[in-house]
């Protein structure tokens, strides 16, 4: 399973102190919840949107919707296909993965 890395590219500098905002820290517990939502990934054939469209299913439990955009057909098919097992892998009692 493709696994999201979190990344934050906000930096404070001794050049520009005041220029961005502090953040808070992260807490998982402030992520949306996906179940039953509809995520639309574009580049969603390969790399970062794949890997997306991954986390999306496994974060919702397999429940939510995936559409993913791109432009190579052959790519987009594959993807479908591998997400789709992978989520009728991971969550066997869910119902069939929502993938377009």
């Amino acid at each position: 399973m493709l696994r999201l890395p979190q990344i934050f590219l906000l930096a404070r500098t001794s050049r520009s102190p005041d220029l961005l905002p502090s953040l808070p820290p992260f807490q998982p517990s402030a992520m949306i919840d996906l179940r039953k939502k509809h995520v639309v990934i574009t580049g969603g054939s390969s790399g970062i949107g794949l890997a997306i469209a991954s986390e999306c299913l496994r974060r919702s439990g397999g429940t939510c919707a995936v559409t993913l955009v791109a432009r190579d057909v052959p790519k987009l098919e594959t993807a479908k296909a591998r997400l789709t097992e992978e989520a009728r892998s991971s969550f066997p009692s869910a119902p069939p993965a929502r993938i377009r």
